[in-house]
């Protein structure tokens, strides 16, 4: 329902951002200065949050819809067009399971909108508007997982990227997923055991691993370059 054929999703994310995490070869990262064109400008000046972006814009809580627009138009053209900063080199392979699955997609939401007799405004609720929520917490988590570091030349989940404090009653609710550095290192554990290996992280690499509250994360966010710069690190 949420519009992303499965298929893409273990493409893009599963099998190329969790191995190319922050990296040049990551499709999710953001931008670097010379990926910069009139295009990535305005993707990034309307979806991004950063400093030069306006700072009451909801529009960057709506992004992943962008985003799967952008992979499914990557996808649907071998990787030429969808402004990913690195498609993933296998997306023609995978073409024809996408069109079958978006039909899926379609028919869904068509047999939807059928049981609602056709109410549009019901649709609405429950479809494209249901859709514009989930994006807004999903990007919330997103863009202070990964948007607060450089693009590194190596994966290293534990530095490139950042783990949020929330509320606990959030943590329960979204299934521990503000612990995003320990989703990266081992996506297969329990969730419920993301706290405990936090603790293990702050005690084994406590200037490496990164965790703090939400809201810092997300001011920190507004405060950063609209491009991301490359590490120095080797």
């Amino acid at each position: 329902m949420n519009a992303v054929p499965a298929t893409l999703w273990h493409t893009v994310h599963n099998a190329t951002h969790h191995l190319q995490t922050n990296t040049p070869r990551d499709p999710d990262r953001r931008w670097l200065p010379e990926e910069a064109t009139p295009a990535t400008r305005a993707y990034t000046t309307i979806l991004y949050p950063h400093r030069r972006a306006h700072a009451l814009n909801p529009l960057v809580l709506f992004q992943f819809v962008g985003y799967i627009s952008r992979i499914v138009i990557a996808a649907l053209t071998n990787g030429r067009h969808g402004l990913l900063p690195s498609p993933p080199p296998h997306l023609t392979r995978v073409r024809s399971r996408v069109l079958a699955e978006l039909s899926f997609i379609l028919g869904l939401h068509l047999a939807l909108l059928a049981f609602l007799r056709f109410d549009w405004w019901a649709y609405t609720c429950l479809g494209p508007l249901a859709l514009l929520s989930a994006s807004s917490v999903v990007m919330a988590y997103v863009f202070t997982n990964h948007f607060l570091h450089p693009v590194a030349g190596t994966t290293d989940p534990v530095s490139s990227s950042t783990s949020v404090i929330v509320h606990r009653w959030i943590d329960r609710l979204h299934l521990h997923f503000s612990y995003h550095t320990e989703h990266h290192l081992f996506p297969s554990m329990n969730s419920d055991y993301y706290p405990r290996l936090s603790e293990h992280l702050t005690r084994l690499y406590p200037h490496a691993y990164h965790r703090l509250p939400f809201l810092e994360a997300w001011r920190l966010l507004w405060a950063s370059d609209p491009f991301a710069q490359r590490t120095t690190e080797t």
